[in-house]
């Protein structure tokens, strides 16, 4: 009876869990966008209307998580400074509070369904400026092409050193083919136009990358044959994380697109 109990409430824990990790996320996602906004001395001040539309929609998303008495404070957080960047360190103080002080909302997980939570997550990045919504997919992508290099460890078994297959996994491939799709979607639906920019990023890319990413030419390669076998099977094993840096430099290039229509 008490391991029936135990896995029924291992089975209420996880969708729970995976609830907290969403909102932690989340929370550190806003705290991102608003540090880059805020920018600092050497940056141009930030206008309202940039600082609002990342407000704003934090505020709905602080609604469903937190309920509406929070999400009253947070748009009456900084309500005393004249100038954005104050109001701009204000919200984040207000975040951060939250982002360190799990216990402030995880009573109210369970009242909250999954799928809206999603939801809530999706409209919120959906409000966000275009320029803020590309700069938080490219700092994820950057993430992930560090998750995704991580290089293969020989293992030696007395004489013998053991290097195992370099194929990527199913895991690593399905990220960065998320990725990619996510980039494509974003501004398919955002801003088509900005497809071509996208593309002649991702193009330059291949273009420039060296087709053998370190590995050197063959005939002044003076490396034993086991450090070749670990070169070719660690490049293999990063194809994924190729893929991804050739989404950012398509992202990258429809960055700087967006910066130019709005100087």
């Amino acid at each position: 009876m008490k391991s029936m109990q135990l896995m029924r409430e291992m089975l209420v824990e996880q969708p729970e869990q995976e609830k907290r990790d969403l909102i932690e996320s989340e929370f550190v996602a806003m705290i991102d966008e608003g540090e880059f906004l805020r920018g600092d001395e050497f940056s141009g001040n930030p206008q309202w209307g940039d600082f609002t539309a990342w407000r704003n929609p934090i505020a709905e998303f602080v609604g469903t998580v937190l309920g509406a008495t929070e999400k009253q404070r947070l748009l009456e957080a900084g309500a005393g400074h004249p100038e954005v960047r104050g109001h701009i360190r204000e919200v984040l103080d207000w975040l951060q509070a939250r982002r360190d002080r799990p216990d402030t909302w995880q009573a109210r997980l369970s009242g909250i369904d999954g799928s809206d939570l999603k939801a809530a997550v999706k409209t919120r990045r959906n409000g966000l400026p275009l320029a803020t919504q590309i700069d938080e997919m490219i700092r994820e992508g950057m993430e992930l092409v560090s998750e995704l290099s991580i290089p293969i460890q020989p293992e030696k078994l007395n004489w013998v050193t053991k290097i195992e297959a370099g194929t990527p996994s199913a895991a690593w491939q399905a990220k960065a083919d998320a990725f990619r799709q996510g980039a494509h979607e974003l501004l398919e639906q955002r801003h088509p136009a900005l497809l071509a920019d996208y593309r002649e990023g991702c193009n330059y890319h291949i273009q420039v990358s060296p087709e053998c990413d370190g590995l050197g030419d063959p005939s002044a390669d003076t490396r034993s044959h086991a450090e070749k076998t670990l070169a070719l099977a660690n490049y293999e094993r990063r194809s994924p994380a190729r893929e991804v840096k050739v989404c950012l430099e398509g992202l990258a290039r429809a960055r700087k697109a967006v910066a130019a229509s709005t100087s």
